[in-house]
Formats: structure tokens, sequence, C-alpha cells
């Protein structure tokens, strides 16, 4: 019975080691795509030369309106980085969901 034990308490202390390194896997993917967002939304603002809250409020206006062709293609990488460093947050804290990460969105001739 003793060896039982400890052969169970091994099993369940190498699949919480599992999960533990999962979940911090999952955060620096996380703070990877959030940081990516960021510096994308950088060269938007430096590009254009706007603040960063007009680089928000233009965020927000893409975002519902993203098939506008218009949109500069860092428009699209942005949020395509914010919606996967999301996904990946969820993923976080419930480490049993798999993140499919979308390739980032085509480029157009004129980008």
């Amino acid at each position: 019975m003793n060896v039982r034990l400890r052969i169970l308490l091994a099993i369940f202390f190498a699949a919480l080691g599992v999960l533990g390194l999962r979940e911090e896997y999952l955060r620096r993917c996380s703070v990877f795509h959030q940081r990516e967002a960021s510096r994308y939304a950088e060269m938007i603002g430096t590009r254009f030369n706007i603040t960063p809250v007009e680089v928000e409020s233009a965020l927000e206006v893409a975002a519902d309106n993203q098939d506008d062709f218009r949109l500069d293609y860092k428009f699209h990488v942005v949020l395509h980085h914010r919606s996967i460093a999301g996904d990946y947050q969820k993923a976080a804290y419930h480490p049993w969901l798999i993140v499919h990460e979308p390739p980032l969105p085509e480029r157009h001739y004129e980008d």
C-alpha cells in the first residue's frame, strides 16, 4: 500500500508540474503577442504621426470594419496579435483549452 501511494503521489506531482509548465508557456505566448501588437501600434503612430490615444481610437474603428480595404496592413497585424494574446490569456486560466494561431493576414500590394 505504501508503494502505491508513493506512485500515485509521483504521478500527481508530475501532472501538476506539466500543467504548471503549460501555464507558463501560455503566459509567455500571451506576453509575446501583446508586445508585438504594441510594437506595430507604435509603428502606426510614427508612420501617421499620431498620438497613442489616436492610434487606439483608430484601432477601435478598424476592429469594427476589418474588411475595409483602405486599412493599412499594420492595423490588421495589431488586431491579429491582440486577438491571439487574448486567446492565450484565456488558455492560461483554463489550461485544457487549445489555442489555434491563424496565419497573419495577407499583405496587399500597396502596403
